[in-house]
């Protein structure tokens, strides 16, 4: 509209702008240099839209799907009483091709065969490297600290994407009474820098896990929970 609007005052538009760039000499060069800016930043974009959407096509995982389903409580988690076969392939090449074994509890199996000398429970929870992406069931952080531990019984609670709100969320929900047979015991949480940024919601984090558990600091300086990224901030999410 405003294009055609300063076309139908084409002589008018031409000789005012004349005069002000006449009196302002810097402004065009200015301008010229904003459109320029623009245009290559928008080539950079485009560029590695390509590189990232080849990418994309070319590495693929066929098991997440299958394995994971929408949670109230943690965003998602893995379907109860399943084996999913899970392989990963990059450019043509098997990366993993493994089988993940899930309780009825949504937690990862750890096969052990002398559960009744197990008298102390472990929890482990944090994200793909608890749960064990990439590697069978015998081969999980948590079955070798069993094989190491032959006194404590091994419970898995990690998942892909989960971050410390997940394992916050778990902890107060109460469940825990029902799931964990042994009394006593100790918790294991594997940290990485990244999940701090799945607990804080970066932006980085929000394109899958805008529904993982959002929490706040009250006047107390305690956690509160308020619902999920989407529900609790949804202008900024």
């Amino acid at each position: 509209i405003v294009v055609g609007l300063a076309l139908t005052r084409y002589d008018r538009t031409r000789e005012a702008t004349s005069q002000f760039f006449h009196a302002h000499p810097r402004m065009l060069d200015s301008l010229i240099g904003i459109v320029i800016t623009i245009v290559m930043l928008l080539c950079v974009e485009g560029v590695f839209w390509v590189l990232n959407h080849y990418r994309d096509e070319n590495i693929k995982t066929s098991w997440t799907e299958r394995l994971k389903q929408p949670d109230e409580l943690l965003g998602s988690k893995p379907r109860p009483s399943v084996r999913v076969s899970a392989q990963k392939t990059a450019y043509g090449e098997v990366l993993y091709d493994v089988t993940y074994s899930i309780d009825q509890y949504s937690r990862r199996i750890t096969p052990l065969e002398d559960l009744e000398h197990r008298t102390n429970y472990i929890l482990f929870f944090g994200g793909s490297f608890t749960f064990g992406e990439g590697v069978n069931d015998d081969e999980t952080l948590p079955f070798y600290v069993a094989e190491l531990a032959p006194q404590y019984r091994p419970y898995n609670y990690g998942f892909c994407g989960y971050g410390p709100h997940q394992m916050l969320a778990k902890l107060q929900s109460g469940e825990m009474a029902q799931e964990v047979d042994e009394a006593r015991g100790i918790l294991v949480y594997t940290l990485l820098d990244a999940h701090i940024a799945r607990a804080t919601g970066s932006a980085l984090t929000l394109k899958w896990g805008h529904h993982t558990p959002y929490y706040v600091i009250d006047d107390d300086d305690q956690l509160v929970r308020k619902g999920n990224f989407t529900s609790g901030r949804p202008v900024v999410t």
